[in-house]
C-alpha cells in the first residue's frame, strides 16, 4: 500500500506568478479518463481504501501534464472518508507548500473548507475561508499590476487612479471611461479595493459562513484586513495563527448558541 503523504510529494511545484492547471487546452486521454471513472465508482460504492490505492497508482505513473490539481485533491477526500483526517491534513499541507500559484492556493483552500466542515474543525474552517479571500485578493492585484505598463500610465497617474477608487470610506464604483482598457483596469482596482474594505469584505465572509451554518466574528475580518495590509508575503500559517488567537471561549459560546437556534 502506498503512503499518501509520499504520493502528495510528487505533485509538481508551481510559483506565485504562474496560473497552473488553468489551460483551456487541457485534455485527458480516454484511457486515463476511464481509470479515474473506475476510481470514482469504487469510492461511490464505499470502497475508499481500494479507490485510494488505485488513485495513487495513477498519480504515481501518469504524466504531470495529464493531471489537474483536482486529481491530487482526491487524496485528502478519500483519506477523510476513511477516518484518517490527520493524514488528510498532512497531504493538504504538502499541496499548499508545493502549489504556490494563487489560483492553486485558492482551490486547495476550498477543499480545506469542505474537509474542516466535515471534521467539525472550526479553526481550520475559518482560516481556510480567510485564506480564500487572501488568494483571490493577491491574484487580482497581480492582474492589475500586470496591466500597469500596458496602459502607459506613469507611477503618479497609477497612484492617483488607485486613490480615486480606494480613497477614504468605501470604494466608489468607477465611472465608465472612453478608454476601454482604463475602465477595465479601474474595475479590477475597484473589486480589489472592496476586498480590503471592512463592510464589503465582512459581508462577503459573513455570507460565506452563513451558507455553512456558522457565525463570522467582526474581529476576524478586522484582523484579516490588518494582516493583508501590513504583510508583503502572505502565508496560510499566519492566517491560521490569527484564527487561533481569536477563537477564544466567547467564540465557543457563540458557536453553541448559533446551533441552538438554527438546528
Amino acid at each position: 500500500m502506498f503512503d499518501p503523504v509520499k504520493t502528495a510529494m510528487r505533485i509538481p511545484v508551481t510559483q506565485t506568478s504562474e496560473r497552473a492547471g488553468q489551460s483551456k487546452e487541457f485534455r485527458r486521454s480516454s484511457e486515463l479518463r476511464a481509470r479515474f471513472s473506475e476510481v470514482y465508482a469504487l469510492y461511490k460504492r464505499g470502497d475508499a481504501e481500494t479507490a485510494l490505492d488505485e488513485l495513487q497508482q495513477i498519480l504515481k505513473h501518469a504524466e504531470s501534464d495529464d493531471l489537474r490539481l483536482a486529481d491530487w485533491l482526491l487524496l485528502p477526500t478519500y483519506l477523510q472518508y476513511m477516518n484518517q483526517t490527520k493524514k488528510a491534513w498532512k497531504v493538504i499541507n504538502i499541496l499548499l507548500q508545493r502549489r504556490q500559484d494563487w489560483s492553486s492556493q485558492c482551490e486547495i483552500a476550498e477543499k480545506m473548507c469542505k474537509i474542516a466542515r466535515s471534521a467539525n474543525d472550526r479553526t481550520r474552517l475559518y482560516a481556510a475561508m480567510m485564506w480564500i479571500s487572501c488568494c483571490e485578493g493577491v491574484a487580482r492585484l497581480e492582474e492589475v499590476d500586470s496591466e500597469f505598463e500596458s496602459l502607459g500610465l506613469t507611477e503618479k497617474e497609477y497612484v492617483s487612479l488607485w486613490f480615486s477608487i480606494c480613497g477614504e470610506g468605501r470604494p466608489s464604483k468607477p465611472v465608465a471611461s472612453a478608454d476601454k482598457h482604463l475602465t477595465q483596469h479601474s474595475n479590477k482596482l475597484w473589486i480589489h479595493a472592496c476586498s480590503i474594505d471592512f463592510v464589503s469584505l465582512h459581508l462577503r465572509l459573513q455570507n460565506y459562513a452563513h451558507r455553512l451554518g456558522l457565525p463570522f466574528d467582526e474581529r476576524l475580518t478586522e484582523a484579516l484586513i490588518h494582516y493583508r495590509l501590513s504583510k508583503r508575503d502572505l502565508r496560510f500559517e499566519d492566517v491560521l495563527k490569527i484564527v487561533r488567537r481569536h477563537i477564544v471561549r466567547d467564540k465557543i459560546t457563540a458557536w453553541r448558541l448559533w446551533h441552538r437556534f438554527t438546528d
